[in-house]
């Protein structure tokens, strides 16, 4: 749980400990960044990494403060000298935290381009069961069905939500008006073999009395 430049340590609850980052030496700030770079989403911690990096280039700069260059070394060789061992060894775990970001991110999108094929797949299977020949009953299983892959598939690129949100509701709300079109016919079908069958029997009836 980050708050400010606070962070939680200790996973249990009750027995948490918070650290101030400002407090942390330079050391203990590139292996804070190693340990948050481990987390399962990159982008939850973030945050506090930039934090992380912000203090160290304050306390990075003070210890410059004190580092001797050379007048005798080249410029090249002094800009070498410039770098602090410590700055190479934040880049490279800076560095690291940013490729695992990226591999991420790159692995999130596609996970949303797939998903985004399914629920449109799905929409499309919505719309074709209100053109099977089949029971309503099997009909609505298979609905209830495609309903809940929707529900399990997971998020799609945020640029075309909304857009396929309300297309697949449209399909929901046709659908329902296929079946309770259906259930109408069904009940006029039902009402119209009610009024054969009862001529049928009130012929039947006048028939025997004739006898």
């Amino acid at each position: 749980m980050e708050n400010g430049n606070n962070i939680i340590i200790n996973a249990s609850e009750e027995d948490s400990t918070l650290i101030d980052n400002n407090t942390l030496s330079i050391n203990e700030i590139i292996t804070k960044i190693g340990v948050l770079s481990k987390n399962e989403n990159p982008y939850q911690v973030s945050k506090e990494i930039e934090d992380l990096k912000s203090i160290f280039y304050v306390k990075i700069k003070e210890e410059n403060k004190h580092k001797i260059i050379s007048k005798d070394l080249p410029k090249e060789e002094n800009k070498k000298q410039e770098l602090h061992p410590l700055e190479i060894k934040f880049k490279a775990v800076f560095n690291t935290y940013r490729k695992i970001k990226a591999e991420f991110r790159n692995k999130k999108e596609k996970e949303e381009k797939q998903n985004l094929k399914t629920k449109r797949q799905i929409i499309e299977d919505i719309d074709t069961l209100s053109k099977e020949q089949e029971s309503i009953k099997i009909t609505f299983e298979k609905f209830k069905a495609l309903q809940q892959k929707w529900k399990n598939t997971g998020h799609v690129p945020i640029t075309v939500n909304n857009d396929l949100w309300q297309s697949y509701n449209h399909h929901i709300e046709l659908f329902y008006d296929f079946i309770k079109l259906n259930n109408d016919l069904r009940d006029l079908d039902f009402q119209r073999n009610l009024e054969e069958k009862t001529t049928i029997c009130e012929k039947m009836m006048v028939n025997l009395l004739c006898y």
